[in-house]
């Protein structure tokens, strides 16, 4: 089971099609998406872009438009089963034995799962086990052994194999956001039994 991850596309459907592209080309079995959907030029195109894929998580961006404190003018495009489908969403899921959060397992809408975070909250998570985060713009995971908490850094294309007895949380990074205009971000997550890994994808939208 090789899986195909993004996060973060907030309304650009260029830079989505590109990573839905290369997720073609690396055959994944799945596409999973991890929230904020809205908040840029496109954003019809992406959500039914994004009604495809076999998992999607609410964002705080897309809480925000829902709830109308941000984005009225994605709320006023978004229609009919379109609007339906993102109210539907939930902020976590789990899937293929993968838990799955926008934000972090103690917040999952809001919470930013960053070094800190990761200090307080890998330990409440089993070893062995994979999880998924957005959020926070930063392709990134951050691993438990025992009582040690490290990072993992990668550089797109480099597969990063994981150890059986690591906890592990991975951040794909983002597709869109108009600070991260030059580069989208996924991640293909291999789950084949024993032999975890992790491998970061960039598209160049320039």
């Amino acid at each position: 089971m090789r899986i195909g991850v993004c996060s973060d596309i907030h309304g650009h459907a260029d830079r989505l099609e590109l990573v839905i592209a290369q997720m073609r080309d690396a055959g994944v079995d799945e596409r999973w998406c991890l929230g904020d959907l809205v908040g840029g030029p496109d954003v019809v195109e992406v959500v039914r872009l994004v009604r495809k894929f076999d998992l999607c998580l609410m964002g705080n961006h897309d809480a925000w438009m829902l709830m109308g404190r941000a984005w009225p003018a994605d709320a006023a495009k978004l229609r009919g089963k379109d609007a339906l489908w993102l109210a539907s969403l939930k902020p976590l899921a789990s899937r293929h034995g993968v838990r799955c959060w926008h934000g972090s397992p103690s917040q999952p809408l809001f919470r930013f799962f960053d070094t800190t975070a990761a200090l307080e909250e890998l330990f409440d998570l089993a070893p062995g086990t994979t999880s998924l985060v957005g959020h926070t713009h930063v392709p990134i995971a951050y691993a438990r052994h025992g009582q040690h908490v490290f990072e993992i850094n990668p550089e797109p294309g480099e597969t990063i194999p994981l150890a059986p007895d690591w906890a592990v949380v991975a951040n794909p990074g983002p597709v869109g956001g108009e600070a991260d205009a030059r580069e989208t971000r996924w991640l293909e997550l291999d789950l084949e039994s024993g032999k975890r890994s992790l491998r970061w994808h960039g598209a160049s939208s320039r």
